[in-house]
């Protein structure tokens, strides 16, 4: 039995890899099965695997068709698994990771890093990002796509208006430093919106009812809900179960976890519907 869910203003989307963006498909499908309305909600904020995820929802596809995208290999997007020596990565951390108390200066060190850093090149990631959209043109709908200016560590929210193609804000916001190449817009190049915050919910600030999404829901977004809340905002956060932390597993950018994570999203999103019919 469906259950009517109406009225949220906004829905937060944050980053977790591409094992992120399945279980996000999923736990949006269970959602929308269990009577939430996806396609109805006013405002989308997404950062990094959100980003994606809300350029999808904003397609002309269902929810159902997306996940299908997610669990079926004959039509799941090209992904490429990551080259990484992580203890090589971590010492070039190191001089963003000191200044961690001063978070702008962090933006600017760890940008500086993701500057030089050797990766896949532009244009093979660009196809990679491509191929997980189903449309390229950006949408009527307010969508967000939070990015970090690595020149000077300032967020940026691309939108319509912004100038922008679609591909590039999402490309921008999902170029983990180290792993994939910072991405070039108008006169500055730019950085994984997760630098600045996992989900980035503080930007849903003055908005009645918000569901935040997260893959990675760590003290500073948890500090983020509890500050909406305390401005006014009806908030609910959903963030993985145990068996989507195990379908997940360690590494977030390992493609062979899609299916896994998809399913075990779906299964949570139908089991959380009935939190959000009393809040939004």
């Amino acid at each position: 039995m469906k259950t009517e869910i109406v009225d949220t203003t906004c829905l937060v989307l944050g980053g977790g890899g591409v094992t992120g963006i399945s279980w996000m498909t999923g736990v949006l499908c269970g959602l929308s099965d269990g009577g939430w309305r996806v396609k109805d909600v006013g405002r989308i904020i997404g950062t990094s695997a959100g980003a994606t995820v809300g350029a999808q929802i904003c397609s002309d596809q269902s929810m159902s068709a997306l996940f299908q995208q997610q669990i079926e290999p004959g039509l799941q997007s090209i992904e490429r698994m990551p080259s990484l020596n992580y203890l090589r990565l971590l010492f070039s951390l190191m001089p963003a990771i000191v200044t961690y108390r001063q978070p702008l200066e962090f933006r600017r060190r760890l940008g500086a890093m993701a500057a030089a850093a050797r990766t896949p090149g532009l244009d093979e990631r660009r196809s990679i990002v491509a191929s997980r959209l189903s449309t390229l043109r950006w949408p009527d709908k307010e969508l967000q796509l939070v990015a970090v200016d690595a020149k000077n560590g300032n967020e940026k929210c691309f939108n319509r208006s912004s100038g922008v193609s679609l591909l590039d804000a999402v490309m921008a916001s999902c170029a983990v430093p180290g792993v994939w190449p910072v991405v070039p817009v108008q006169s500055s190049i730019y950085m994984d919106g997760g630098m600045r915050s996992a989900c980035n919910a503080d930007l849903a600030a003055g908005e009645d009812a918000v569901l935040v999404i997260a893959p990675i829901a760590n003290i500073g977004l948890k500090r983020q809900v509890e500050s909406l809340r305390q401005q006014g905002s009806r908030v609910v956060m959903i963030a993985p179960d145990k068996r989507s932390r195990q379908a997940i597993g360690l590494n977030p950018l390992n493609p062979e976890r899609r299916i896994g994570a998809a399913l075990a999203g779906k299964e949570q999103g139908l089991f959380e519907v009935s939190r959000l019919s009393g809040v939004v």
